[in-house]
Parts: C-alpha cells; structure tokens; sequence
C-alpha cells in the first residue's frame, strides 16, 4: 500500500492514517512496523500528547516518493499525449469526483 500521499512531515498518528486508507488501525499498525523496519517511516513523540507517537516520512521514504512522482508525472504525460489534454483532463475530474464521493 502506498502510505506516502497520507503522510506529513509534521507527523500524523496511526489512527488518522488508518482511517484515511480505509483500513483497520492494526492493519496500519502491521504496514507501519514494516515500512519503519525498511526505513521508509519514523516514529516519533507526539509532542502534545507524551503517550502517543506520530509518523513522519524517513530520508529512504522522501526518496522512494520522488521516484513515484516522477514516474506518474511521465505517465501523465504519455497519456497526454496519447489522448489529448481534453480527454486526460475530463478522466482526471472524474477520478477526483469519485474520490471524494467515497470519502
């Protein structure tokens, strides 16, 4: 699961990531353990709350997002060109609609 879109590098805690993925709190907890494990993301204090712990990105999961966002960049791009800026723009509001509308 690609985690990176909810992050910040302020830091959010585990139960709002989770409920942005759409899934259990243990599930996230079980995919935080093993990104923090490969290096992708750090646990932190939760400076207003000395119990709780936040979730930053890591310099490895920095990294790993700009190569994700470059290659969807390019594929942006030879959609663009494949089909024209009209017809990428039209699926693009399209997919945006219906993110929200599942919110």
């Amino acid at each position: 699961m690609h985690v990176s879109r909810w992050l910040s590098p302020a830091g959010r805690r585990p139960s709002e990531l989770a409920e942005d993925a759409g899934i259990s709190r243990q599930a996230m907890s079980d995919l935080l353990t093993e990104l923090e494990g490969l290096g992708y993301v750090k646990r932190i204090p939760d400076p207003s709350d000395a119990r709780a712990r936040l979730i930053i990105p890591a310099e490895r999961g920095y990294a790993a997002d700009a190569i994700l966002q470059a290659f969807w960049r390019s594929r942006e791009l030879q959609l663009r060109e494949q089909y024209g800026d009209a017809r990428v723009n039209d699926v693009s509001e399209i997919i945006l609609a219906y993110r929200e509308a599942v919110k």
